[in-house]
Parts: structure tokens; sequence; C-alpha cells
């Protein structure tokens, strides 16, 4: 009995130990996903600040400008409800796209129909796009030349959960030639393949060969109206290594693996008989009837300029998302022919690439960009001159009123700017410009203490009394004229002005604004923005309260502190 009471013991002390792993395993899980999850939110904020802006060729792809703020005084019929640059028509139509007739228009247009149209969204610059349509803009110069690759990125949404777009739809980017007797995608020559029997014996047996090319994001085929042929001793039935036939063809570089079919006279019927993902460019085939059943397509599918999003209602949602298309051109593109405009093509085919048709105004498109890298979105020079043209003509801005500290007064945060009671931050590796003594250094903002002294706007010297954290969902990227560039939160206050003080929140500036910096001579001066830049993403940020003047310089951009709290 007592060896058995000592038993029952050893087994209760097992079992407390056993539950005492457990609990460690599941704390220490949870402490694993945690750690994990603030890694993956480390990591995309990295990627996202860390994408280069991209050399934007495209014109108005912020859909922002009206035709008459490009061409001004041209009188076209409600020219201020035209979307510059971008025009629509029906992804069937094979005609020659003529400018000014065709615009994407609001939908206040006096002419804008009610159904079939993409419509500019003009008060939030916005295409709304689907039905049948095609939306399609020239690019300032013919710049898709043969084995080239141009990358077009832009974000889209549904405009309603209830949308839906069928699985084998697929939303599609390509370069249009717009030259007369071309007036179709950018193509190359079809080709052929070569097969040649091991025994040149005259044989019995015929056998077709046809091959597809899948690229990243495309596909095409040899020649099938009268693909290769040879003749064999043997039934496809056998497997055969002496009576084989090797089938070869030229390098594709853009290929990410070709599929080989076979036709064979003894049963009628073609085949996949080869998948090749190793970059090989030939096969023999020793015989074997395996494989998929294969249906021949009606007409030769020739290399396109073109770039299809698989899988894209299955990633389309109701917030805004990134679609990227790498647009290969082909390698047999005669740039010749193209004597007319290079333009961007933006619709939706099936998995055959036939047209489709979607819910009317189905989605909306913004920030698009096409360039010969891929990046963030910025806007074209022609954008720049556009936008300066209408800041000539328009009055300056007016400064807030000042707060009773003499500060430039304050503007309330956009949702998830930022900051608390108005603050604007900045992200924590800003370089925020120090003081010591007759010495002047960049310093992280994260590396900043409560006492230390900061540079301020008028050349002097504040100095920080209180740091202030905060989180952000979405960063403004500022970049002047004079090359500074300053990633900050939406409602973070910016200098306008050495002499007047005159401030603005992030999310109000806008391209030619002018801004407080400091020059390349180590001097303050005034400059200009050249680009701004939404990146939506998580990010700590964080910023002070000083005493003196109320101004710091965050990578060589004046801004200005978070008021200090009152009290009585």
């Amino acid at each position: 009995m007592q060896n058995e009471g000592w038993e029952l013991e050893r087994i209760q002390r097992d079992l407390e130990t056993l539950q005492e792993q457990i609990r460690e395993l599941k704390e220490s899980s949870q402490r694993d996903t945690q750690t994990v999850t603030e890694q993956l939110r480390d990591l995309n904020a990295f990627v996202f600040q860390n994408v280069p802006p991209v050399v934007n060729y495209i014109n108005n792809g912020d859909f922002v400008f009206e035709q008459e703020d490009y061409e001004p005084g041209t009188n076209y019929t409600d020219d201020h409800l035209d979307c510059a640059m971008w025009y629509q028509r029906l992804n069937s139509s094979t005609g020659q796209v003529t400018e000014h007739t065709t615009t994407v228009r609001s939908n206040d247009h006096i002419s804008t129909n009610n159904g079939n149209q993409a419509y500019w969204v003009k008060a939030n610059g916005e295409i709304s796009f689907g039905t049948s349509i095609a939306i399609m803009s020239p690019l300032p110069k013919n710049l898709a030349f043969p084995a080239g690759t141009l990358y077009c990125r832009f974000q889209v949404k549904k405009t309603s959960g209830a949308i839906t777009i069928p699985d084998a739809y697929r939303l599609r980017a390509s370069i249009w030639d717009n030259t007369s007797g071309q007036q179709k995608i950018i193509e190359g020559a079809v080709f052929d393949i070569s097969a040649s029997p091991a025994v040149s014996a005259p044989g019995s047996f015929s056998r077709n060969y046809i091959l597809r090319i899948d690229t990243n994001m495309d596909f095409f085929y040899s020649d099938v109206i009268t693909p290769v042929q040879v003749t064999n001793q043997v039934s496809v039935t056998n497997i055969d290594n002496v009576n084989f036939v090797n089938v070869s063809w030229q390098v594709f570089p853009e290929s990410i693996s070709y599929k080989l079919y076979r036709f064979d006279s003894e049963f009628s019927e073609w085949r996949q008989i080869a998948e090749i993902r190793n970059g090989a460019t030939s096969f023999r085939d020793v015989g074997g009837r395996t494989g998929a059943l294969f249906s021949l397509p009606g007409a030769n599918i020739l290399p396109r300029a073109q770039a299809l999003f698989v899988n894209f209602g299955e990633y389309v949602s109701t917030d805004y998302k990134d679609v990227i298309f790498n647009i290969f051109v082909p390698t047999t593109y005669n740039f010749g022919n193209t004597t007319d405009k290079q333009w961007i093509r933006i619709d939706m085919v099936d998995e055959n690439l036939n047209f489709v048709t979607i819910a009317d105004e189905a989605l909306l498109i913004d920030k698009l960009s096409v360039g010969y890298t891929n990046g963030r979105f910025t806007y074209s020079s022609r954008d720049l001159v556009a936008n300066a043209a209408i800041q000539a003509t328009t009055p300056p801005p007016v400064p807030p009123p000042g707060g009773q500290d003499g500060g430039g007064g304050g503007t309330p945060p956009e949702p998830g700017g930022g900051g608390s009671g108005g603050a604007g931050c900045v992200k924590p590796d800003t370089k925020i410009l120090m003081a010591v003594g007759n010495a002047w250094f960049w310093q992280r903002a994260d590396k900043i203490s409560v006492g230390d002294v900061v540079a301020n706007g008028l050349g002097l010297t504040s100095v920080v009394t209180k740091i202030i954290k905060a989180h952000t969902n979405q960063l403004r990227v500022i970049t002047t004229e004079n090359g500074r560039q300053l990633w900050c939160s939406p409602s973070h206050s910016i200098v306008q002005s050495s002499i007047s003080g005159a401030t603005k929140p992030a999310h109000k500036l806008k391209n030619g604004d002018p801004v407080v910096t400091i020059g390349n001579n180590g001097y303050i001066e005034s400059s200009t923005i050249s680009a701004i830049e939404i990146i939506n993403v998580e990010s700590d940020v964080l910023t002070f309260t000083l005493e003196g003047e109320r101004t710091y310089i965050a990578d060589g951009i004046v801004s200005h502190n978070l008021k200090p709290i009152l009290t009585s």
C-alpha cells in the first residue's frame, strides 16, 4: 500500500511538471507570435520606406489635373471636367485613339453617358473603371523597345464589397501601338520550333509539336497554324530510346517555363508531354501516351507587350492595394513599324485573353506610374510644370492664426496621423540638426534626450524640454527642389516662411508650395516642394516640445514643434 502511495505521488508530481511545461510552452508561443508580428510590421515598414521613388513617365497618373490645366485656353467642351491625358474606349475597339474626343470625364460633364463609361472622380483624383472599357494614356515618348521592360504600378480597389470578379478574369496592363495600320498591343513575330527524328528512315506515324512560353505575367505560343511536323517509325504508345524525336527552340529570356505539346496521327489528339523550368531549350520525346489533353488555340497567340494579374478577383478588396506589372517588350517587336505614339492601356481579359465585362464602376484606380524601374509613386515632370502654372495664378495661402505661445497655430491631424493633442511627428531615424557649443551635427530623432540643444529655423538654438512618442498608420514623404526629403505624419507642421513663421500640416501641402530648408551652404533658405508621396504603413513617430524658438530642422526641412500643454 505504501508503494502505491509513493507511486501516486510520483505520478501527481510528473503531472504537475507536465502542466508547468505546457504553460511555459504556451507563454513562449505567445511571446514568439508577438515577436514575429512585430518583426513583420517592422519589415513591412522597412520595405515601404526604403522603396525608392520611380521616375514616372506617365502624365497625370494621380488623376488630379483637368484638361484646362495641361492645355489652357484650348476651349474643349467642358474641358475643366475632362481628366487630362486619360482616354477611354470599348476594350474590343481596334481603331486609333483620338485625343480630346474620348477623354475620361467627370460624371457632370454634359456629354457623359450613364452607362458603358469610365468616370473621373474629380474630387478625389480617381478613375472609376468597369463594364467593358479600357482606359489609356499616351506615353510622352515611345519608351518600349525590343527586349526591354516597363513597370506599371497603381493602386486599385473595389467600389463595393458586393462586387465580384470571377477567378478566370485577369487585370491587364499593356503597351498599345497607335500607328495607323498597327492599332493593337505591341506584338512580336510568330516563331517556329525545330523537330528532328533520331532515325531518319521513313516512318508511318507523324507527330506535330507546339511550344507555350510562360512569362511572369503572360504567355504565348509557337506557330499553331502550321506546327512543325516529323514522321517516326514507332507508335507513341511505345517508349523508345532509339527512335526518339529531338525538339528544340530559341531562348526566350522572359520565360519562367516552357510547355511542350504533341499531336500524333495515330490517336489524333494533342497532349502536354513536358514542362521545363530549368531554362533548357530542347526536349527528347521518347514516346508515351501520357500527359493532359490539350485544346489547340484557333489562332496564333503572339508575344505581346502585356502583363496579366492572375487571381485578381481574390486579391482586390474595398481597400486600396498596389498592383505591379512587369511589361516585357517582345524581342522580335519591330520598333521601326511604330511611327505614332505608344500608350499605356488598362483593361480586363479572361484566361484565354478574351475581352470580358465587369460591373459598371466596379473599380477605382489611383496613383498610376510607368517607368523603367519599379518604385513609389511620384509626379511626372509635366505634372510639376502644370502644378507650378496653377500655383502661379493662385493667391498664396493664408497662414493659420498664432497660438498663445506665439507658435504658428495648429490643425487637427488626419485620422491615423499620429501624435496627441494635434502633434505632428517624424520617424525615429529622422536626422535632427543639433548644436553643442560651436559644433553642429546631425542626430537621429530617437537618440535625442531632454536637455539636448537643437538648431532652429532662425539659425539659433532651442532646448528640448519633452519628447512625445506616438504611432501613425500613414506617412507623408515631402521632397523639395533643393534635394531635401522628410518622412513625417500627415499632421506634422512644416514652416513655409522664415519671415512670417507661417506653417502648414503636411497633409495640406501641395507640389510647388514654399517650405523653409537648410541649403547646401549651411544657411536657411526657401525652397519649393517637388513631390509629395503618401505611404500607407504603420510607423512609430515622435516629436519634441522646445524652450525658446519652437522650430527644429528635420532632414533639412524646418518643422514646428508640438506646443507645450498650458496648465493653470
